[in-house]
């Protein structure tokens, strides 16, 4: 059996192709919010795994609100993506994502 070698990651690869969200996130608009007319950007730093899933959401810039954060945070979560490449190989990434809320 060949040795199997294993590197740590460097810090930030070289990334040839963005992670891309395999369909478009749309959070559910919550009640309260919109009760309360509330609206607002949440910008959001997704970790992407090599195979495409979400391992880690934050809110790098919050809306002002919990609830339209906590709504972002959950429909990235339950996101999958299509991986970052680097030399062709699919790699973990880190994405950020604004999702805006506005009432109709």
């Amino acid at each position: 059996l060949p040795k199997q070698e294993t590197a740590a990651a460097p810090k930030q690869a070289k990334i040839d192709a963005p992670p891309s969200p395999k369909r478009a996130i749309r959070p559910e608009y919550p009640r309260g919010s919109r009760l309360r007319k509330e609206e607002g950007d949440v910008v959001l730093e997704i970790h992407v795994a090599a195979s495409g899933e979400v391992s880690e959401v934050r809110v790098a810039v919050g809306s002002g609100f919990a609830e339209l954060d906590e709504a972002a945070v959950r429909a990235a979560m339950a996101a999958r993506f299509t991986p970052a490449e680097s030399n062709g190989e699919s790699v973990a990434s880190v994405a950020r994502l604004k999702l805006t809320f506005k009432l109709k």
